[in-house]
């Protein structure tokens, strides 16, 4: 059998999940929205819904501390403001949660599955810890997207591969 030496890797997956998907999953518990941070976390990623904590479970065994954030859920991210004692929960930017999230957890790796390129500028300039930038892409094409910030884009679809290969790198 294989073994791999223990990681010290930490990674960081912030993606996002749908808005139908959210008013099911609170309507289906509808206390859930008053619980922890760490149970209404704990309640999505039983569902698997945009892969979970798929990630976290499969680079456990190898050593990697991975925390994955689905930050558009807002119950669940005030409820962390809240526990971690940020300034204003009920008031505070999603953006400003996710930020607060990556510096706490300091990660080497960040895989950012969202398109708002403004937030990965903001999170690469102020949490130092990070040295790769991932990224993916499904079938649809959002050009609005950060590629050109990200270090490595996955992709599933042949379009998708081919709509990177002529983007040149930006400067960071």
């Amino acid at each position: 059998m294989l073994q791999f030496p223990p990681a010290t890797m930490r990674l960081f997956r912030a993606y996002s999940v749908y808005s139908e998907y959210l008013k099911q999953l609170y309507g289906e518990h509808p206390r859930l929205a008053m619980r922890s941070f760490d149970e209404q976390k704990r309640t999505h990623d039983a569902e698997a819904v945009a892969w979970g904590n798929a990630y976290t479970r499969a680079l456990a065994p190898l050593g990697y501390e991975v925390l994955e954030i689905p930050f558009n859920v807002e119950p669940m991210q005030r409820a962390w403001a809240t526990e971690n004692e940020l300034p204003n929960p009920a008031e505070i930017d999603a953006a400003d949660i996710l930020m607060a999230q990556v510096k706490a957890f300091a990660p080497e790796i960040l895989w950012y599955d969202h398109h708002d390129p403004g937030l990965l500028k903001r999170i690469r300039a102020a949490v130092p810890s990070v040295r790769l930038i991932l990224g993916w892409m499904g079938s649809s094409i959002d050009a609005r997207n950060a590629w050109d910030q990200m270090d490595l884009v996955l992709s599933c679809a042949p379009e998708g591969v081919d709509y990177l290969a002529w983007r040149p790198p930006a400067s960071r």
